[in-house]
């Protein structure tokens, strides 16, 4: 029964109490009261399942269709000839092909997106395995080669060689290459022998004009060769 007693229906049989509560029904849904009808109807249907008037009210009241489809087919095994609860049996079923259809399209439509996203990763990996292996000693190798030079089959620091080429052509500072490619020793050597004789001698042959034209060019060579020589690594 209803949450509030009806004391009226007390005094009443089973089938008059579900007369009485199926009108009740019918007028609150005039005035709009669909869900105070509903429980009406739900009263009548717990007095009698079979009720075919009940069970037509709840099918159309109700807003779950899997409900209202089970109370139509029911009431359809009981009235088989009712052409209006076939009518809207059918239209129930179609809504509910129809909203099962559209959730099947939904989860393929999620499956396939998952599918392309997968695919996709799959052929990033594949990308980057293809890709060549960056080698850092090798890179590191490269870059200190650069600054190396290539002398006679040997390798030579090229930042020294210059400094100490120009260092011994301009300022007769002999040795200076050595000293900047690690040879200390000899770069003192030839700095000593750069000074104390080279010098002297040079400027006592270039003291006469056919002096200064012969020992420009030797002085160059000179410098050239020792400045080669202290930037040549050993390998």
């Amino acid at each position: 029964m209803s949450d509030m007693p009806d004391p009226e229906l007390d005094n009443l049989s089973s089938s008059e109490q579900e007369a009485k509560l199926i009108d009740e029904a019918r007028e609150l849904i005039v005035d709009g009261e669909r869900d105070k009808a509903l429980t009406k109807v739900q009263d009548a249907l717990r007095l009698n399942k079979s009720n075919t008037d009940a069970l037509w009210m709840f099918a159309t009241l109700t807003t779950q269709s899997d409900k209202a489809i089970a109370a139509l087919k029911r009431l359809l095994s009981l009235d088989s000839e009712n052409d209006k609860a076939r009518k809207l049996l059918t239209k129930f079923e179609s809504e509910n092909d129809e909203l099962l259809s559209g959730h099947e399209h939904e989860e393929g439509s999620q499956s396939e997106i998952m599918r392309q996203m997968l695919k996709q990763q799959q052929a990033l990996l594949e990308q980057q395995n293809r890709q060549p292996v960056i080698n850092i000693t090798n890179m590191a190798s490269n870059v200190a080669n650069q600054t190396v030079g290539a002398v006679g089959g040997a390798r030579r620091n090229e930042t020294a060689f210059i400094v100490g080429l120009l260092a011994a052509i301009f300022l007769g500072i002999f040795g200076l290459a050595h000293l900047l490619n690690g040879k200390v020793g000899t770069g003192i050597l030839y700095w000593i022998i750069g000074w104390v004789i080279w010098l002297p001698l040079a400027l006592l042959i270039s003291s006469t004009g056919i002096g200064a034209c012969l020992m420009l060019p030797l002085h160059i060579w000179v410098s050239y060769s020792q400045a080669k020589n202290g930037a040549t690594l050993s390998v």
